[in-house]
This record gives C-alpha cells, sequence and structure tokens, in this order.
C-alpha cells in the first residue's frame, strides 16, 4: 500500500512541476455557453398569459409617485424559461410606454460581458441601439457620446440576462447611464436574486409560471394543427399531464408542444413516459438554458445541488436536514479564511436559493427559511448530471447499479431488504410518516457489515427494537437518524466510537429511557434531536463537553432518581451550554424537598441568560407542589434578550419572576415576537403590557387566568393605544375563568358599544388579523379589531356578543375613529347554534368568504339560515357543513341567495338528501341557478342517503373538481356526466365495489360517461 501511496505522490509532483515550468494558470471561472442575443422585437399574438404582469410592470413605470430618482431600477427576476425576456419585450413596446419614453434602447448583456461586466462593450451596445455608430476606441470619448445622446431625455433601458453579482462592476457601469430626463428607467431581467439586490433602487418583481389555464392554452396552441379542429380526446388527456409535467414554465411548454405537434399517438405516448428531459431532440430547448444556471455555480455548489436529486419532485425539503446531509457529505467548503461551517453552509443554501435553484421557499414566524421545493426542471437538471450516483427507489430491493453512491427510498410492504453493495455513501427514508416497515435484526446487521463507506443512515420509522453493536463500526457515519422508533429503548454503548457523527435524531423513541452515558465522546456532534422522547429522564453527564454542539431540542433535568448534588449539576451542564442556537425546550423535575433549594438556586444562578443565539426557548416544570420553589428557579431562567419565542409550561404560580413582573418583560427580552401559556397559574398577564414586538400570543387552560391586564396596568395615564401594536395572532383556549381583556367598567353595552368589564379588546390591536377562542365560557363579548380576517368561535357562551366598536371611541390622526372596519374572510364555528351568527353586524357578515358548520345539532334544515345567506350572498366563496346529524334538506331556502360560492363541502350528515323529493320539487331543474357559472369544487362526503347523483348537477356548467368519498349506497355515475364540460378532476374514495368496478378503465359501465375528465383519482 505505501508503494502504491509513493506512486500517486511522484505522479502529483510532476504535474505540479509542469504546471510551474510551463506557466499554466488556473481560470476560475466556470464553462460559459454562448447565449443567443436578444431583441426587442416580439409578436404579441404568441405571448399567452402575461396579461397582469404586463399591466403592472406598466403601471409601475408610468407611475409618477415610485419615482425616487432622475433615473430609476426595475429588476425581473426568475428561473430561466419563466419569459422574463419576452415580457420586457411587451413591456418595451407597449403603446403607453413607446409613448411616456421618447428614447427606448435595448441591449442583451452577452456571456463575454458577464465575466467583468465589460462596462465599454455594453456602453457600445447602448450607443449602438441608440441607431448610432461609434468607432472611437477610448471608453472616455464612447461615454462622452452617450451621455451626449441620453441627456435632457427621458430613456428606457433594458438590459437583458445580467448575472454579475459583483456590486462594484455594477455600480461602475450604473455611472454612465445617469443624466437622462427625471422619470427615466432601466429595467434588468435576470436569474440571480443576488443580481436583483445588486441592482437594488427600485422594484423588484418577480415572474412566476403561468396558470393552468394559459399553459394548457398555449401548449394546445403549439402542440395542435388548429383550434377550429378538435384533437383526439386520448391526446387531450395525455397533453393535459404533459403540461402539468412542465411545471407552469412558458419555454418548457413551448418546447413540448414543438416536439409533438403532428406526431402521431404513440409518439406522444412515448414523450409521456420518458419525459420532457430525456426525449429532447432539440438543442435549443429549455435544458441548455438551465444548465447555463448550473454551469455558473462553484464546484462545492454544484455537489450540493445535485445531491437534492436525492429527494423526489414536488419534496417540501426541510432546511435544516438538506444543510445537514451537504454537510455530512463533506461538501461544504468555508468561502472565507475563518469562516465558521455552520455559516459556509447558511451561504450555500442562500446562494443556491437566491439564483433561483429552489421556490417556495418557507419562512417562520421569526422570517428564517425552514423548507423549500425544488423546480421541477431544475430537478431534472440535478438527475441528469446525478447520472448513475443517485438512486431513488421505491423499494430497496430493485437492482441497483454498480455506479449508485447515494439512495433514496419510500417504505414498500416488504421487509426483505438488499444490503450486498459496498458502496453506498447515503441510505435516506423520503417517504411520508406513515409509511413504516420492519427491518429485522438480520437486516440491520447485514447493512452495517456490507455498507461501512456509509456517510448518512436513515433508519427513521423502521420499528427497531434493537440497534446492533457493530453500529459502531461505521467509522464515516455523519448524520444518523433513529427517530419515531417507539420500541427502540437503549442504545448501544459502541455508538459512542462514531467519532465523525454530526447529526443525531431520536425523537419520539418513546421508549428511550437514557443516553449513552459517553456522549461526551462524539466529539463533532453538532446536532442532538431528543424531543417527544417520553421515558428521557436526564441527560447523561458531560454532555456541555460537546463542544461542537449547536442543536439540541430538548435538555432534561431529572428529580426523581437523582440526590441533590446530582440535581443541580445538571443544571451546571445546561448553563454551560452557550453555543447552542435555534430552540431548545427544557423540561425539569424537582427532587424530593426541594423547598430546601431556594438558597442554592439563588447562588447556581442565569442558567440561559448568555445564550445568546437562541431564538426559542420553552421551559416545562414538572409539579413541584410549591409555587414558591418554581418562581425561585425561574428567577435564574432568564433567558438572553435576544430570545423571539418563549413558552412556559406550568412555570409560575401566583407571580411571575421579577425580570417579568410590572412591565419588566419588555426589558428583560426586547424582542420577544411570540409568547405561550401553557397551564400557567396566573390571575392576570398585566407584565406583557409593552411588549412592542409580540406577534404571537397563545393562552392554553390556564385555569385562573380572569383578565389579560388588571386595571391598575391602565391607570396612572398609560395609553393603552399602545399596548400589542404588532400583535396579529391571539390564540385562547380551554380558559374557564377569562372574563375579558381587563377589569376596567360595569357591563354589557348593546351590540354596537361597550363600557364593559368583559370587552374582549378595549384596546385597538391595530394588526391582530386572527383570532381563535375556545373553552372560554364567561367571556361574553369580543370586540372586532380593525384588521381582523380570520375568526374561530368554538365551544362558546351563548351570551357571547360580537360589539363592532368602543363606547368611548378615539379618533385618530387622520379623524378616523378606531371603530372595527372589518372584512374577515374566514369565520368558522364550532357550536351547537349556527343561528347564532345573527348576532353578528350586518357590515361583517356581508364581507364573509368562508364559513364552516360544524355539529349543529338542531339544524334541520337550511332555511333556518336564510337570513344569513342573504347577508352574504355576494360575497361567501366557500361553504362547508359538516357532522349536522339533523339536517335533512339542503334544497329549499338558504343556497339560492349563494351567488358567489365556489367550494360546496358537505359532510357526515347521515340524514341530509340531496334530491329534495319530499318537498315535491323536480329534481331536474336547478334549485340554485346561480351555481351554474359559480361552483367550480363540490365534495360529497359521507352521505348515507346519497344513492343517485341529483340531476340538478348536470347543470354545473363551471364544475371543475368532484370529490365523492365514503358513500356506499351510490353504485353507479349517471349518463349525462359528460354534460360537466369543465370538470377537470373526478375523486372517488371508499365507495362501494359496485362503483369501483363500473369506472373501471377501459371495460367498466360507467366508464364511457367519465373517460373525458383528464384526471380521475384512484378509488
Amino acid at each position: 500500500m505505501s508503494q502504491e501511496v509513493k506512486k500517486i505522490r511522484r505522479k502529483l509532483d510532476a504535474i505540479a512541476k509542469n504546471h510551474s515550468q510551463f506557466g499554466i494558470s488556473i481560470d476560475p471561472q466556470p464553462i460559459r455557453r454562448r447565449r443567443e442575443e436578444t431583441c426587442s422585437y416580439i409578436c404579441e399574438r404568441s405571448i399567452i398569459g402575461r396579461e397582469d404582469d404586463l399591466e403592472e410592470l406598466v403601471g409601475h413605470l408610468l407611475n409618477c409617485s415610485t419615482i425616487q430618482q432622475d433615473v430609476s431600477f426595475l429588476t425581473i427576476v426568475g428561473i430561466g424559461g419563466l419569459g422574463k425576456t419576452a415580457l420586457a419585450q411587451l413591456v418595451y413596446n407597449d403603446p403607453w410606454v413607446t409613448t411616456a419614453f421618447p428614447l427606448r434602447l435595448w441591449t442583451c448583456v452577452s456571456d463575454h460581458d458577464q465575466v467583468q461586466l465589460d462596462v465599454e462593450s455594453i456602453l457600445r451596445k447602448i450607443y449602438a441601439s441608440t441607431g448610432q455608430t461609434h468607432e472611437e476606441s477610448t471608453i472616455e470619448r464612447l461615454q462622452s457620446k452617450l451621455r451626449e445622446k441620453l441627456s435632457g431625455s427621458k430613456y428606457l433601458l433594458v438590459l437583458d440576462d445580467v448575472w454579475t453579482e459583483n456590486r462594484n462592476h455594477w455600480l461602475k457601469l450604473v455611472e454612465f447611464l445617469l443624466g437622462g430626463q427625471r422619470g427615466s428607467w432601466v429595467v434588468v431581467t435576470t436569474r440571480s436574486h443576488k443580481t436583483a439586490q445588486i441592482v437594488g433602487g427600485g422594484k423588484k418583481y418577480e415572474l412566476q409560471g403561468l396558470s393552468k389555464e394559459n399553459s394548457w392554452s398555449l401548449f394546445k396552441k403549439i402542440a395542435f394543427e388548429s383550434e377550429q379542429l378538435s384533437p383526439h380526446e386520448d391526446l387531450l388527456k395525455i397533453g393535459r399531464e404533459i403540461v402539468e409535467g412542465c411545471a407552469s414554465v412558458p419555454l418548457a411548454i413551448r418546447v413540448a408542444g414543438s416536439l409533438l405537434y403532428g406526431q402521431d399517438k404513440s409518439r406522444w405516448i412515448s414523450f409521456q413516459e420518458i419525459g420532457l428531459f430525456n426525449f429532447r431532440e432539440s438543442q435549443k430547448d429549455i435544458m441548455p438554458i438551465l444548465m447555463f444556471s448550473y454551469h455558473q455555480l462553484e464546484l462545492p455548489l454544484k455537489s450540493c445541488f445535485t445531491y437534492c436529486a436525492l429527494f423526489p419532485k414536488d419534496t417540501v425539503i426541510k432546511k435544516e436536514l438538506l444543510i445537514s446531509l451537504w454537510l455530512a457529505q463533506g461538501y461544504v467548503v468555508p468561502l472565507d479564511d475563518g469562516q465558521r461551517l455552520e455559516d459556509a453552509v447558511e451561504e450555500y443554501f442562500t446562494i443556491l436559493m437566491r439564483r433561483c435553484f429552489f421556490q417556495d421557499v418557507k419562512h417562520d414566524e421569526y422570517g428564517d427559511i425552514i423548507s423549500c421545493k425544488i423546480h421541477d426542471l431544475m430537478h431534472d437538471i440535478a438527475q441528469n448530471v446525478a447520472g448513475k450516483e443517485i438512486c431513488f427507489k421505491n423499494s430497496v430491493t430493485d437492482i441497483m447499479d454498480r455506479e449508485v453512491r447515494h439512495i433514496s427510498h419510500v417504505r414498500s410492504t416488504s421487509s426483505q431488504y438488499s444490503f450486498s453493495k459496498t458502496h453506498i455513501r447515503s441510505f435516506l427514508d423520503v417517504g411520508a410518516w406513515y409509511d413504516r416497515v420492519v427491518i429485522d435484526e438480520s437486516s440491520l446487521k447485514a447493512l452495517v457489515a456490507n455498507w461501512r463507506s456509509l456517510r448518512v443512515l436513515d433508519l427513521s420509522k423502521s420499528r427497531i427494537e434493537c440497534l446492533p453493536h457493530s453500529i459502531g463500526e461505521l467509522l464515516h457515519l455523519r448524520y444518523l437518524d433513529l427517530s419515531d422508533n417507539d420500541e427502540l429503548d437503549v442504545l448501544p454503548q459502541s455508538i459512542t466510537k462514531l467519532y465523525n457523527l454530526q447529526t443525531l435524531k431520536l425523537c419520539m423513541c418513546e421508549k428511550l429511557k437514557e443516553l449513552s452515558k459517553d456522549l461526551m465522546k462524539l466529539v463533532n456532534l453538532r446536532i442532538l434531536k431528543i424531543s417527544d422522547c417520553d421515558s428521557l429522564t436526564n441527560m447523561p453527564k458531560g454532555v456541555s463537553k460537546l463542544s461542537c454542539l449547536r442543536v439540541l431540542s430538548d435538555f432534561v433535568v431529572d428529580g426523581l432518581k437523582a440526590s441533590r448534588k446530582q440535581w443541580f449539576d445538571q443544571l451546571g451542564e445546561l448553563k454551560r451550554l452557550n453555543s447552542l442556537k435555534g430552540h431548545l425546550s427544557v423540561t425539569i423535575t424537582f427532587f424530593e424537598n426541594a423547598r430546601a433549594v431556594k438558597e442554592d438556586i439563588d447562588r447556581e444562578g442565569a442558567y440561559l441568560r448568555d445564550k445568546e443565539h437562541l431564538k426559542f426557548i420553552s421551559i416545562r416544570f414538572n409539579d413541584t407542589g410549591n409555587d414558591e420553589v418554581a418562581r425561585r428557579l425561574m428567577e435564574e431562567l432568564q433567558p438572553h434578550p435576544n430570545l423571539r419565542g418563549l413558552e412556559l409550561h406550568s412555570c409560575v404560580g401566583m407571580r411571575m419572576p421579577s425580570w417579568a413582573r410590572e412591565n419588566k418583560l419588555a426589558t428583560s427580552l426586547p424582542n420577544l415576537n411570540r409568547l405561550d401559556f401553557f397551564g400557567c397559574r396566573m390571575e392576570d398577564l398585566t407584565c406583557l403590557g409593552n411588549l412592542r414586538h409580540l406577534e404571537f400570543l397563545q393562552l392554553f387552560y390556564c385555569r385562573k387566568l380572569k383578565y389579560i391586564f388588571e386595571k391598575s396596568a391602565l391607570a396612572g395615564g398609560s395609553d393603552p393605544n399602545g399596548l400589542f401594536p404588532r400583535l396579529r395572532k391571539l390564540v385562547m383556549e380551554d380558559l374557564p375563568e377569562l372574563q375579558g381583556w381587563t377589569n376596567i367598567g360595569e357591563g354589557v353595552g348593546d351590540n354596537n358599544h361597550i363600557n364593559s368589564s368583559f370587552s374582549m379588546a378595549p384596546i385597538p390591536l391595530p394588526q391582530l388579523t386572527f383570532l381563535w377562542i375556545e373553552d372560554c365560557p364567561n367571556l361574553i363579548s369580543i370586540l372586532l379589531c380593525p384588521n381582523l380576517v380570520e375568526l374561530y368561535i368554538n365551544w362558546f357562551n351563548k351570551r357571547l356578543q360580537i360589539i363592532k366598536k368602543l363606547g368611548n371611541e378615539k379618533a385618530d390622526a387622520s379623524g378616523s375613529t378606531t371603530g372595527s372596519s372589518n372584512v374577515i374572510s374566514k369565520l368558522r364555528l364550532m357550536q351547537d347554534d349556527v343561528l347564532w351568527l345573527n348576532s353578528f353586524p350586518r357590515e361583517v357578515i356581508q364581507c364573509l368568504n368562508e364559513l364552516h358548520m360544524w355539529r349543529d345539532e338542531e339544524l334541520e334544515s337550511l332555511k333556518e339560515t336564510e337570513d344569513v345567506f342573504s347577508s352574504c350572498s355576494s360575497s361567501l366563496r366557500s361553504l362547508k357543513i359538516e357532522k349536522c346529524r339533523k339536517l335533512r334538506s339542503v334544497i329549499s331556502g338558504g343556497l339560492e341567495h349563494l351567488t358567489a360560492l365556489q367550494d360546496l363541502t358537505i359532510s357526515e350528515c347521515p340524514n341530509v338528501n340531496l334530491l329534495g323529493e319530499e318537498e315535491g320539487m323536480n329534481t331536474i331543474g336547478m334549485p340554485w341557478p346561480s351555481f351554474s357559472h359559480s361552483l367550480r369544487n363540490l365534495t360529497l362526503d359521507n352521505l348515507p342517503q346519497l344513492v343517485d347523483l341529483p340531476n340538478w348537477m348536470q347543470s354545473l356548467a363551471a364544475l371543475q373538481t368532484l370529490h365523492i368519498g365514503r358513500c356506499s349506497g351510490l353504485e353507479c355515475m349517471p349518463d349525462w356526466m359528460p354534460k360537466l364540460t369543465s370538470l377537470r378532476i373526478l375523486r372517488l374514495y371508499e365507495c362501494s365495489k359496485r362503483l369501483k368496478e363500473r369506472c373501471q378503465q377501459p371495460t367498466g359501465e360507467d366508464w364511457p360517461h367519465i373517460q373525458h375528465i383528464p384526471s380521475i383519482k384512484p378509488i
């Protein structure tokens, strides 16, 4: 072996010598594709579905209020193929734009120009677009001529396909573009969010994909010979599935349509089966465009992106998981000297996101990214680049190529796993949470014995009862997930031999009693997740010595089996873990005779105060039997001022700790934007009054809570308008003593005014949009805050009144009042009396968009709700009627008033009859004429009386989606189904066996009635 190493070293030395001898230089620039230059002309008839985008952009260019300087900037950003250039061309040629901008210039920034943003070359192109030619060689004369041309002119300049991410280069170019008349604009198209950020100084317009309707229209225009000729129904169905696979990207749709134009059915089927990527024959399709984006990446970023091919298309990928996998594979290299690895991997993700490799990015309440998706076409790129190295399988028993290095799989029903390969580096489960299978002990041992090169091992949801001792032999392992193995009760001691392990996940291992005693030997451990390990009672000694540990989901302090010294030692471990970031849950069980430790608690103290990187802390006390002991410990659990979210479970008695009393919380935790109380025994929450950044407040089973504020909190001239200025979401559940926001006042007023102590909000709460109230039986009034959008009221006092405004309302600076101006779009009632809606102010009902009627045990006919439905006739878009067991009739009364209803669900109403025969109606007629053009989606679920679809349904000309489930009496589909010409999706689930047989393709008796529907979901 040593001889081989020496031989390789001699070869490397020779290469290095040649490098120096011949002066070979390294070009750090990625290989670039020569992009065809664009021009300003476009045939508007070829563009479909960009009318709204065009209107918004033109309006922005012409709106004087958007002009902040002589030359303003607008950036159109999006992935390749979306039509950024086409949209810019539409804007450039719009009649309003041509009139408003006497001088219009179009320049395509070539690939060569991108390298250092060749300012001279770009200036020459801009000058040439004015219709002039200039042969002078110096940039000084060129810029002088260009300034002369631009001076005093109101111009529009389009810079198409800009890629520079160097702000200095951009600013150098901008210097030469100044001097035009005020109101001039520079429009930039780019695929990079970072470029858009560098351009700055104006509007960033993120271009989205086409709608489903426009995608289909574009495809039909390209793929079929004439819109006047009706294509074969089979081609229409195949075409719709192909369009869906094009992910709303116009260029992909055009490529697919062009390839299929004039082809026979077999060619269409072949294209559908093989896929857009593998079937391409032209070099001018979308893939080279997307590959160009890929080739701009540095090598480590290419590896990170390619690894994403492990996830199936359309998967929601958790950011934390993704970056942990990148680190495990060793792809991440710090971009700058001294950069920490965790900072480098965050930057990697940000770069890929800004360059549109990721989409559908989701954020948590703190603004941090938690998940993303990969565009389907970008996923094709990742798969193509990965080749055979990355393999997604439904079952590991499938035959795999020898080149496979990384495997992802969805659990199959088989437990016969094949672990014969020796070169696997990743084994990742990407199935849903309910996809489970047993991996027996012998299979697990075979995996460990043969896959010695594993860096990523995901054994979650595998029903493992015992982990083999040989797990410690996977010396390269960096990521191990054992979550959701609820029979796993102990870890082998050999797990501490995994010295390279960075991530260990044990969440929902309910029987796991303890962690390995020598856990501190995992010196590279960065992430340890142990949430919902209900049997875990303590942390191993020395856990604070894990110097690389950055994420720890839970810290458990044992009091049942620990001595006094051991208990304090555990708190000491917690105190020293000051490098933690993200979320931390602390659970503390007090030991016997805990009353005697007050002074020790005071002496040790400051257990959380130095954890400056934590954003959210949850603190849970198991029953102490002594409120004073709990309060003393809470004194020493004051978090760092940087904390954003705090959750308290049974943590305080009648008094809050000193750092939270008398409005000190706003000083102690000035950045707090989320606060949750569970089972805390306070009578009021006056300490919350001055939390200026609080956006989310949740109160659960606080049994002694009577008011949020004592009246003393508002005494002494305190301005109630200053309380909770940013609160957006308020949840109150199981608060049996809650009477109101404060205890000021004497009684309840009428439906429009209130001077009551019981008002839910005698303060404006100007930003509150979400209010959830459940099991608050003593709450008898709610004030509608001015921006309330979603209101959910469950199991409430029937005397509850909805108050429109305060009796002592004040005018604001603009002269308007603090009275409600609500447009509630979502309202759900979980109560036995839907007629309570009549107590709502009429102007609120008139704005209602969504109504959920649930478990009204007395309602027999919708005719009883006629007044409610007539009030919201033009606004209600969605109606759900569920578990109304006495409801018999929905035909007469009520629904005919709803002229704008788009979604209707009738579920679990055992006595409801949709035919209306008991009322002597002609069931062929349409009882709700407006539904013919308004209703888009209809769900009929668990309706035992439904044996035939009512004839009036054939009049639903606009119906697009029909879901029928758990209707065991329905055995056939009617012959009038083809009349539903707009129907796109039919889903039948848990229906009768006979219905399933009759709807089978192609021999089912009812198949001719439904074969026109593009998507028929499995029965």
